[in-house]
């Protein structure tokens, strides 16, 4: 079995910082045993602009990666369009998706976020369990029938900062680019759950009729989500089934206090 990671990065400063963190924590230990990583984040600032003169370094004009800091920039915005309420996450989900497809090698993907904290050895002892072929588990979320405008049934998705999907479930949605495309921007604004690229992927699932139900994956703890105000320090306990932490953007102190329980 052949794992592959991805964590979803912000230009933003504080979701810059504890992002960084997270990949000195947790990610260079996927590295370490030589399981690749990647860092996808949009390479155009709130005006537009490219950062870091990024355009000039794009190969098939969409992707630059970065061996030293494992970072896949994509030729898209990184910021949510404050106006429109376009989120570019769904996008940035779909080039990851495409870049890995066509250039490397695995069964398995674990998909998260740079604000996670993330219990690497744990996750390698659970994906070892796993199915490679219609896998599609994490922490479970859903939205009852009629809750999301514009759309009638019921829908079930994995929470996009703990999620493990198989290749072919991958390659489902690079092979089905315009359909996903169209689900991630097709609301006007933020309310609309459908920009977010976690419930894209579970409804892209749903339209393509794979068949794949909750009860079909393996059962996994939610990951419990850290907070400055409700969290502080001192009450910041390991949680013994959990394989990720979800924690605030800014509570760096949470993040680093997390990190003493595995290192």
């Amino acid at each position: 079995m052949k794992l592959a990671v991805i964590s979803q990065q912000a230009l933003e400063p504080s979701h810059k910082k504890i992002g960084d963190l997270q990949y000195e924590y947790c990610l260079k230990k996927f590295l370490q045993k030589n399981i690749p990583v990647f860092r996808h984040i949009g390479s155009k600032d709130l005006e537009g602009n490219y950062v870091n003169n990024l355009k000039k370094k794009f190969v098939d004009n969409y992707y630059y990666y970065d061996p030293l800091t494992s970072l896949l920039h994509l030729d898209c915005d990184d910021y949510m369009n404050p106006k429109t309420g376009y989120d570019p996450r769904g996008y940035k989900t779909y080039y990851a998706f495409k870049y890995l497809i066509e250039n490397v090698d695995f069964d398995i993907l674990f998909k998260t976020g740079n604000t996670s904290y993330l219990d690497v050895d744990g996750i390698l002892e659970t994906v070892k369990t796993f199915k490679t072929e219609r896998l599609y588990t994490g922490a479970i979320s859903g939205w009852p029938p009629d809750f999301v405008e514009g759309y009638s049934g019921a829908l079930w998705f994995i929470v996009g900062a703990f999620t493990f999907i198989s290749r072919d479930l991958v390659e489902h949605i690079v092979n089905n680019k315009e359909r996903y495309l169209t689900i991630t921007t097709e609301a006007s604004y933020i309310k609309n759950a459908f920009v977010l690229e976690d419930v894209c992927i579970g409804r892209i699932f749903k339209e393509l009729n794979l068949n794949i139900t909750p009860d079909s994956q393996p059962n996994l703890t939610r990951p419990p989500v850290i907070h400055k105000n409700t969290s502080p320090i001192g009450k910041i306990e390991k949680c013994k089934d959990c394989l990720t932490y979800r924690v605030e953007k800014d509570y760096i102190k949470g993040y680093k206090k997390l990190h003493t329980f595995y290192s």
